[in-house]
């Protein structure tokens, strides 16, 4: 394998890893709008790729602070392989991150330009945005939840929604 020095840029099969994950040790979460500002895309081709290149992108986008795409890729490696210990630790830690996300109402702030643009699970999440319902509640279980993860996480990262209570009317 190498010194301990070298880093390798994926494990390989066989390899004996150990991971340290680094927990946030604040009280306060990052705010959402540093996690909007980290999101890349996160296509449906990432879900259909093997499990180790699964494990690889999801430390790499928490590694990135995208605890987003890093709740859609831990969810789908559960599907996969229950209670894989690593997805368990990093879905742990991103919901920690999320829980102001999660418990706070989703309301769409802008219509697609193109709506060929989004996915129909992005489209029929869009459409749940009604400003009253928190996003933990708009997910299923399964594959159902992964695939709505991931469409909330291109709403956020394209910005057509806003997650939080509307401002009340004086």
């Amino acid at each position: 394998m190498g010194s301990l020095n070298e880093k390798p840029n994926r494990f390989e099969e066989g390899d004996n890893v150990s991971a340290v994950v680094p927990v946030t040790t604040t009280s306060q979460p990052p705010p959402l709008l540093e996690l909007e500002a980290v999101f890349e895309p996160l296509g449906l081709e990432v879900l259909g790729r093997s499990l180790e290149a699964r494990l690889d992108e999801m430390l790499r986008r928490l590694n990135e602070h995208d605890y987003l795409a890093t709740l859609v890729l831990a969810e789908s490696i559960l599907l996969a392989v229950q209670g894989h210990g690593l997805a368990v630790v990093c879905r742990n830690e991103a919901l920690g991150a999320l829980a102001p996300l999660l418990d706070n109402p989703v309301t769409r702030i802008s219509v697609p330009d193109a709506s060929e643009a989004l996915t129909p699970d992005t489209l029929a999440l869009l459409g749940r945005c009604d400003g009253r319902t928190k996003a933990a509640m708009m997910f299923g279980s399964g594959v159902a939840r992964v695939r709505a993860l991931r469409a909330l996480h291109d709403l956020i990262r394209l910005g057509m929604v806003r997650v939080g209570r509307a401002p009340s009317a004086a």
